[in-house]
């Protein structure tokens, strides 16, 4: 078709042409004509780019700021402008990634690592999560790519949990909006942040349907019902969409992370479902308060002019009259009116306060929920695993709530003036820099920034990346034989790639071995059996699809189809050759 004729297309054909195009293909069509490049410089084809990239995922989170030069541009509504605008910051970000993967000695690794630290989070969350959340092997994003890019953006997430032990210390206001001021910074704590967020604004969105169904098509209906049935149509909405409330008392650590109830792969611990409720009540102009164990709404058509949501020990929400909670607590309890009045209500309807609830959950809440409590909700297996975690792809963390709580400990110390000096503090201090430098190095700054008073007293240098994955999963680097290999364990036949080898002089070989779900273990070579590729590409595919969302790029770079197994990434492999170079040369 000659040029003259591709010009006089409709402006809506080139809307349609441009979702088949890549943004390659578009700035080459650009150069072709002044004609061309109108059209394709059009609002209606880049406003879809710009908010698929960048502003969807933005508009999600409650904590990410627009730029004053984002800001403009969308004033201007100018999105071209924007595109070009956010993608030149996005390939500066990918030239520093990378650099990274290209490095082979660790000091360097480490500084270009933090390098990456620098961004604005509105600059680069959005490309981290992009290229987290691309399907290997589909989208051949190396491995490796993907291991660095979550490592970043976990710690750019830990800001928010850092934030809560900050301003913990004069927390001693009443929580007003829990849901996103502790709970939401609080799931920052899991990994999966990024991939379960939208399924926050997909929740509120979806009851806003609801009651527009229900109600005329129109929230105004709904806005003249009395404050507690308000509450109460909004509590079997979430029924309707969740089902949050468990008959099982028995709860998991994943209970604890508010965008997991959110996805539906968590119940939720009772304190987070009100807080939930607290949240969806406040965008129907229902004022409540937040305790403990209850939510009171206020509604003034009631003779005591509130009422009270409780979760009851069967798990099930229920809402009480002043007279039917004095009656359920004298009947509990068993004391007289004036007790239960003048001493037991007003306890258990304290509103919370910031540094309480904080407290309540690092020191009584998350301990008691640990590996030995909810290990048991592990899947082992892949089709398990996405019927288990269909969004996340993965149990919550155990290693980040352990590091959390353990800089909690070194905070609450530090408040305490007559503690600074002790040696508790020290100790504790000492063991937060040693897991941060195992697990999340990239929290440096915050953690320093948070613990202040000499700090880099206490901070390890960052570790040789052969030691840093050997800490981290007991990963050794001693030859390439087996490395990236696929086999299946000969005790339960679970599918697991060989990520490290290490030989004694007993002539055994004992592999490092990591399953779908990011899982290692150690297993001497003959309880493990070789994998058919080609009988189980299927099966392997799914595990590198959810395994890339793990550690495994920290190990290797892509797939050689030709050997069928997995390619080391540039540093572990000059780790290997240096090694083997070694022994060739008797050292």
């Amino acid at each position: 078709m000659a040029s003259s004729s591709i010009t006089i297309l409709p402006d809506e054909i080139w809307i349609e042409i441009s979702q088949y195009l890549t943004v390659q293909d578009l700035f080459r069509l650009r150069v072709c004509c002044r004609k061309l490049n109108a059209k394709i410089s059009s609002r209606a084809i880049w406003k879809p780019i710009c908010l698929k990239n960048w502003l969807n995922h933005q508009n999600n989170d409650p904590f990410m700021k627009i730029t004053d030069n984002e800001e403009n541009y969308l004033l201007k509504d100018d999105w071209f402008s924007y595109f070009r605008f956010r993608n030149n910051i996005d390939c500066g970000i990918m030239r520093n990634l990378r650099r990274i993967m290209q490095q082979k000695d660790s000091k360097k690794y480490w500084d270009e690592f933090q390098s990456l630290m620098r961004f604005k989070k509105s600059h680069i969350i959005p490309l981290l999560h992009r290229t987290v959340n691309k399907q290997y092997p589909r989208d051949e994003i190396p491995l490796h790519l993907i291991a660095i890019c979550q490592k970043v953006l976990t710690s750019y997430r830990h800001e928010y949990v850092v934030n809560l032990f900050t301003n913990e210390n004069g927390g001693i206001e009443f929580v007003h909006n829990a849901e996103e001021t502790i709970f939401l910074k609080l799931a920052a704590m899991d990994p999966s942040f990024d991939r379960l967020l939208h399924h926050r604004s997909q929740v509120f969105n979806k009851i806003h349907l609801l009651i527009k169904r229900d109600f005329n098509n129109s929230s105004d209906e709904f806005m003249t019902l009395p404050t507690t049935l308000r509450v109460d149509k909004l509590i079997c909405y979430l029924i309707e969409l969740l089902n949050p409330f468990s008959n099982s008392r028995h709860l998991f650590l994943e209970d604890f992370i508010l965008l997991r109830i959110y996805a539906g792969e968590a119940h939720g611990h009772p304190l987070l479902i009100l807080a939930i409720i607290q949240a969806l009540a406040s965008k129907y102009k229902v004022e409540t308060l937040l305790c403990s164990s209850y939510l009171i709404i206020r509604d003034h058509r009631l003779k005591d002019g509130e009422t009270y949501l409780t979760i009851s020990s069967t798990g099930k929400p229920k809402i009480f009259t002043r007279g039917r909670l004095i009656h359920s607590l004298k009947h509990l309890v068993g004391s007289s009116d004036y007790i239960i009045q003048n001493e037991i209500i007003p306890t258990i309807l304290q509103p919370l306060k910031m540094k309480d609830c904080i407290s309540t959950i690092f020191k009584e809440l998350l301990p008691v929920y640990n590996k030995s409590k909810w290990y048991t909700m592990n899947p082992k297996t892949i089709e398990s695993a996405k019927l288990i975690f269909p969004h996340s792809g993965q149990p919550m963390s155990c290693d980040a709530v352990n590091y959390f709580l353990c800089v909690h400990k070194a905070t609450d110390i530090g408040h305490r003036n007559e503690m600074r000096v002790s040696t508790l503090y020290t100790i504790t201090r000492r063991e937060v820099f040693r897991m941060l430098s195992k697990l999340y190095p990239g929290d440096l700054n915050e953690i320093k920034s948070l613990l202040r008073r000499d700090s880099d007293s206490f901070v390890e240098p960052f570790l040789r990346y052969e030691e840093w994955l050997h800490q981290l999963h007991n990963i050794s680097l001693e030859t390439e034989d087996g490395m990236g290999l696929f086999v299946v364990s000969s005790r339960d036949l679970q599918l697991m790639c060989i990520v490290g080898t290490r030989q004694f002089s007993n002539q055994h070989t004992y592999y490092t071995l990591m399953n779908a779900l990011g899982e290692f273990y150690i297993e001497l070579d003959e309880n493990v059996e070789p994998c058919d590729w080609e009988c189980n590409e299927d099966l392997i595919s799914d595990f590198l699809s959810m395994a890339s969302r793990s550690d495994l790029g920290l190990v290797f770079s892509g797939i050689d189809k030709s050997s069928h197994r997995l390619e080391m990434n540039s540093i572990v492999q000059h780790i290997i050759d240096e090694k083997e170079q070694q022994a060739s040369l008797g050292f």
